[in-house]
């Protein structure tokens, strides 16, 4: 572990140093450097409930029980405790997780400050003239047009996205599914399964340098959920580049904190079931009926509470803050 001895080797210059750690594992050996350093500080990277995502990967669900599953739970836990009360400051990408942390740890939230999962301005942003392009490259010109990016694991609830393109292509005679995914031939699976028309769907894996191009030629991004403690404390990126390309979108609830703005901004709908097909075909024949968000809304939005540079004086006051801090420990030594 050449890295973790270079940290360690901190002990013999004593050098100010702020240690930016990205996941718990990071974060717990971390905080053993800085244990007995005064000079080095630490940032928390919160990037979801570790805890919850160990139960959510043994038994698909966040809030399942068991043996094997609390030992793995108590190891997290253990660390995440030793990380939390080490660092300096947090950084969550939800209120809902800042919650989480503070439950569990108490006094971890008020560390903590909120970067939610964002898009990257430059390449994500409303551009009316690529989507007229890309449009009439998949002959879609006049289609009503519903996207999802993503895999086709079990999480992202792929049945219900194509039940949702048979729903859509039901409600609207112009509805059109596209899928982007590294997974096309399962992703026809699916719909094949759900009785989605052939000319009513397309499935494409597309560069990830093109996939802005193919957002933008949407007009309503798809995510699709169950409510678990795991997507309770997500900020999914996927939403911030279907907004910042100027796409409502129709999301499950309670993904940290991104269906309660969706809500409140206006910049889509949420299904509170998406699982069930009557919920899907309510919450889109709803939204259709009472007119989808302007893009340039959606995208004005999305670049006020999601475009990455927005939060870049956050992370320089952070650094600033623990720098002089760490300063002042290597002067107290």
């Amino acid at each position: 572990m050449p890295f973790a001895r270079r940290l360690l080797s901190l002990e013999i210059d004593r050098r100010p140093t702020v240690i930016h750690a990205r996941g718990v594992w990071a974060a717990a050996l971390a905080a053993r450097v800085a244990s007995r350093r005064p000079w080095v500080k630490v940032l928390y990277d919160v990037r979801g409930d570790y805890v919850a995502e160990h139960a959510f990967h043994r038994a698909g669900r966040g809030d399942a029980t068991g043996l094997r599953i609390k030992a793995g739970q108590w190891r997290i836990g253990r660390a995440e405790a030793r990380a939390c009360k080490a660092a300096s400051r947090l950084l969550c990408v939800s209120e809902a997780l800042r919650s989480t942390l503070e439950s569990r740890y108490p006094g971890a939230g008020v560390k903590a400050a909120v970067v939610p999962s964002g898009h990257d301005p430059r390449r994500f942003f409303l551009d009316p003239d690529l989507r007229a392009r890309t449009r009439k490259s998949l002959g879609l010109e006049d289609a009503f047009v519903l996207v999802y990016a993503g895999s086709m694991v079990p999480y992202q609830l792929p049945g219900s996205l194509a039940r949702m393109g048979r729903i859509a292509s039901e409600l609207d005679p112009r509805a059109h599914l596209l899928i982007l995914t590294q997974d096309p031939e399962k992703a026809r699976g699916f719909l094949k399964r759900a009785k989605v028309p052939e000319e009513r769907a397309t499935c494409l894996r597309v560069p990830h340098a093109e996939v802005p191009a193919y957002l933008s030629a949407a007009d309503l991004g798809l995510l699709l959920r169950r409510r678990d403690p795991v997507n309770h404390a997500a900020s999914p990126t996927k939403v911030a580049e279907y907004l910042a390309s100027g796409v409502p979108v129709l999301l499950s609830p309670e993904i940290g904190d991104t269906s309660a703005l969706v809500v409140k901004e206006g910049l889509g709908a949420v299904v509170d079931d998406p699982e069930s097909p009557r919920a899907l075909r309510e919450a889109l024949r709803d939204l259709l009926a009472q007119g989808l968000p302007s893009r340039e809304h959606v995208a004005r939005v999305a670049r006020q509470r999601f475009a990455r540079d927005r939060f870049l004086p956050t992370y320089l006051d952070l650094y600033g803050q623990l720098s002089l801090s760490a300063q002042r420990g290597a002067a107290a030594r």
